[in-house]
């Protein structure tokens, strides 16, 4: 009999930005731009799980980023623009 190791399964991570607040925010990747522009208070937009995944934000204060349902600083007064995802992406 052979046993073959099944090949492991690659889980990946599920990032969400939701507003509390008015914010400019653009994600991107340097192909597309996914979202770009101002949203307000009650927006949640789910990030597509891709490398080189970008995101630029404007009032960091007013969005919180979950990664798997997990509040997660990723924005913050010293960085705030052309944030590079890939280490909380699985990538």
């Amino acid at each position: 009999n052979t046993v073959t190791a099944a090949e492991p399964k690659i889980v990946k991570n599920k990032v969400v930005a939701k507003f509390k607040g008015e914010s400019w925010f653009e994600v991107k990747d340097n192909k597309t731009v996914y979202v770009s522009g101002t949203f307000k208070e009650g927006f949640e937009y789910e990030l597509p799980n891709v490398p080189n995944l970008v995101i630029s934000v404007g009032r960091y204060f007013n969005v919180d980023m979950f990664i798997n349902d997990k509040l997660t600083q990723i924005a913050g007064p010293k960085k705030q623009t052309n944030i590079n995802l890939d280490e909380f992406l699985n990538h």
